[in-house]
C-alpha cells in the first residue's frame, strides 16, 4: 500500500517541480509577456495553475483589450466593475456588445478606473442612458472611438461628448431615435476630429445637422446617412464641398436625394472608393456617369434598386473605374446583356472583378455569361436571373467552358425563372462553379425525389443556410420535417456543391412547384423546384 501511494504521488510530485523550474527560469515580465497573447479564456485559465499564475494573468497589462460578445449574456454590471479595477489605466479596448444587462453606475466606475480608454463599444447595451456619456466626458479624454449603436442615448450624450472627449475620432450611433439636429451640431462644434460618422436610421436628422457636421468636421472620411429619409441633396452637397477626404458614403434609402447628389460627389471628392447608394430611385445615368468620370478609384458601388439607371452606367464605370471589385446591379430593371458585355470588356474585368449581383435584371439572359469571360477573378455572380425563353440561346458558350473556371458560385434569383432545359451556356458554367444557388423568393423546400436525381448526377447536397447566405446548423430531425425548417430560416438555400462531373444532369427539366405547407397553425405558401426527365 506504501508501494502504490508513492506510485500515485509521483506524478504530482513531477509537475509541481516542474512548476516551479518554470516559475524560478523565467523572469516575471517574461511570463506576463506570455500571458499578453492569451484570450480571455486563457488567461483565466491560467489565473487557476497557481497563486503566483494568479497574480501574473490577472495583471493590468494583460487586459489591454477586452472583448465580451461572446459572454454578453452573462455579463452583469458587477463584472464590468471589477474588469475595470483590475486593469485601470492599463484598458485601451472594451466591447460590451449585446450586454444588455450593463447599466450606467457600472459604466460610471468603468470611466472613473480605465481613463486611458481609446475604443469602447457599446452596441446593444439598451440600459445605458445620457449619464454614461456624462461619465466618459468626464473622465476619458483620450476616447477615440464610441459604438453607440441601438441605444436609448440622446442629443444629451452627443452635448456631454463635445465637452469632454475632444480627441474623438469615429462615433456611431445607428438606431439612436432619439437624437436629433441639436445634438450633432454640438458635437460637431467639440469634436472636429472625427473622421468616421455613422448614423443609420436616425430619421430626425436633418439637412441642418448634416451641414453642420461638414462645416466643422472636415477631416470625415466615412459617412452614412443611410435612411436619414429627412436629408436632401443640401447635405450632400455640404459633405462634398467640405470633406475633400472622403472615401466612403453610404446614403441608401435615402428618397428624396437626386443627381444633384452625384453630380456634387463627383466635383469635390475624387478619393471615393465605396459608394452605397441602394434604393435611390432619382438617381439616373447622368449623376453615374459624372461620377465614374471622375471618380477613378472607386471599388465597390452598390446600386441596387436605382431603377433609372441604364447600360450607360455600366459602360462609364468599365471605362473609368479600373478598380472596381463590387458591383451589386440588383432590381436595376433597364439593364441589359450589352452593358454586362461593356462591363465584361472593361479595364476593370481581368483582374479586379470579383462581385457581381443581378437578380431581378428582366432583361439580362445567359448570353451574360459569355460576356463575364474575362473576368478572371469573377467569385461571385449572385444572382443570376435566367428566363426560360432564353434559356435555349446563345449555344456557344458550351464551345469555351474553361472561361467560368474561375467563378465559384452562381445564384439564380427565383425558381419560378429557370423553368426550361438547362441550356449549354449555363451547364458550361455549371461544370465549373464549385456551388450552384437556388434560392426562390421565399424558400426553396427540396423533395426528395430531387435529391436522388441530384446525387446520381454527382452531386452532394447539403442544407441550411441563411438569408445572407450563412451556413446554419441544420439537426436530423429539421432534415426530416423540412417544412418546419422554413419557420426558422427566412430563405432556404440548397448548395449544390461541386464533386465530380454531372453526367446525364442535361437531360431534366427544372420545373417550379408551389404548393401550400401547413405548420401549426399557419399555413404558408411554398416553392420547390423538380428535377423531370424532358417530354
Amino acid at each position: 500500500m506504501h508501494c502504490n501511494g508513492r506510485h500515485r504521488s509521483e506524478p504530482a510530485r513531477i509537475f509541481q517541480e516542474d512548476e516551479a523550474l518554470i516559475n524560478k527560469k523565467l523572469p516575471k515580465e517574461v511570463l506576463i509577456r506570455v500571458f499578453s497573447f492569451l484570450d480571455i479564456v486563457s488567461l483565466c485559465r491560467c489565473a487557476q495553475v497557481c497563486k503566483y499564475w494568479n497574480i501574473l494573468a490577472l495583471d493590468g497589462s494583460n487586459w489591454k483589450r477586452i472583448d465580451l460578445f461572446s459572454f454578453q449574456v452573462d455579463v452583469q454590471g458587477c463584472v464590468v466593475e471589477n474588469i475595470s479595477r483590475r486593469s485601470g489605466g492599463f484598458l485601451k479596448a472594451l466591447s460590451l456588445h449585446g450586454c444588455q444587462w450593463v447599466t450606467d453606475p457600472a459604466l460610471r466606475i468603468f470611466a472613473e478606473q480605465c481613463n486611458n480608454i481609446e475604443d469602447l463599444n457599446l452596441q446593444g447595451c439598451r440600459r445605458i442612458t445620457d449619464l454614461t456619456c456624462e461619465s466618459l466626458s468626464q473622465h476619458c479624454p483620450n476616447l477615440y472611438t464610441l459604438d453607440l449603436r441601438s441605444t436609448n442615448v440622446g442629443d444629451r450624450s452627443l452635448k456631454y461628448l463635445s465637452d469632454g472627449c475632444h480627441n474623438l475620432h469615429r462615433i456611431n450611433i445607428s438606431w439612436c431615435g432619439d437624437i436629433t439636429e441639436n445634438g450633432v451640431e454640438a458635437l460637431a462644434r467639440g469634436c472636429p476630429k472625427l473622421s468616421h460618422f455613422i448614423a443609420k436610421g436616425c430619421d430626425q436628422i436633418n439637412d441642418a445637422a448634416v451641414v453642420q457636421l461638414a462645416r466643422h468636421c472636415p477631416g470625415l472620411e466615412v459617412v452614412s446617412l443611410e435612411r436619414c429619409d429627412s436629408i436632401t441633396d443640401q447635405s450632400v452637397t455640404a459633405i462634398a464641398e467640405n470633406c475633400p477626404l472622403l472615401h466612403y458614403i453610404c446614403l441608401s434609402n435615402c428618397p428624396a436625394l437626386r443627381d444633384v447628389s452625384l453630380l456634387r460627389l463627383a466635383a469635390h471628392c475624387p478619393r471615393l472608393v465605396t459608394v452605397e447608394v441602394a434604393g435611390c430611385a432619382n438617381f439616373t445615368d447622368h449623376g453615374f456617369q459624372a461620377l465614374a468620370r471622375n471618380c477613378h478609384y472607386l471599388e465597390k458601388m452598390d446600386l441596387e434598386d436605382c431603377v433609372a439607371i441604364s447600360d450607360s452606367t455600366l459602360a462609364a464605370l468599365a471605362q473609368n473605374c479600373p478598380r472596381l471589385e463590387t458591383l451589386t446591379l440588383s432590381h436595376c430593371e433597364l439593364i441589359t446583356d450589352e452593358g454586362i458585355r461593356m462591363l465584361g470588356t472593361g479595364p476593370c474585368s481581368t483582374e479586379h472583378l470579383a462581385v457581381l449581383e443581378l437578380d431581378n435584371c428582366p432583361l439580362i439572359t445567359d448570353q451574360s455569361l459569355e460576356h463575364l469571360q474575362a473576368c478572371h477573378n469573377l467569385q461571385r455572380i449572385r444572382p443570376l436571373r435566367l428566363p426560360a425563353h432564353h434559356s435555349q440561346r446563345h449555344q456557344t458558350a458550351a464551345e469555351s467552358p474553361a472561361q467560368h473556371q474561375r467563378a465559384r458560385v452562381l445564384c439564380t434569383a427565383d425558381a419560378a425563372t429557370v423553368a426550361g432545359r438547362l441550356s449549354p451556356a449555363l451547364l458550361s458554367v455549371l461544370h465549373h462553379l464549385m456551388k450552384l444557388v437556388l434560392s426562390p423568393a421565399y424558400q426553396l423546400l427540396l423533395p426528395g425525389p430531387l435529391e436522388a436525381v441530384l446525387r446520381a448526377a454527382g452531386l452532394r447536397v447539403t442544407f441550411g443556410a441563411d438569408r445572407h447566405g450563412r451556413f446554419l446548423r441544420v439537426t436530423r430531425r429539421q432534415r426530416r420535417r423540412r417544412a418546419a425548417v422554413a419557420d426558422h430560416f427566412h430563405a432556404y438555400y440548397v448548395w449544390l456543391c461541386k464533386v465530380g462531373g454531372r453526367p446525364g444532369l442535361n437531360q431534366y427539366l427544372i420545373l417550379p412547384i408551389s404548393y401550400q405547407v401547413t405548420y401549426g397553425h399557419r399555413a404558408r405558401q411554398a416553392c420547390a423546384v423538380c428535377l423531370v426527365p424532358p417530354g
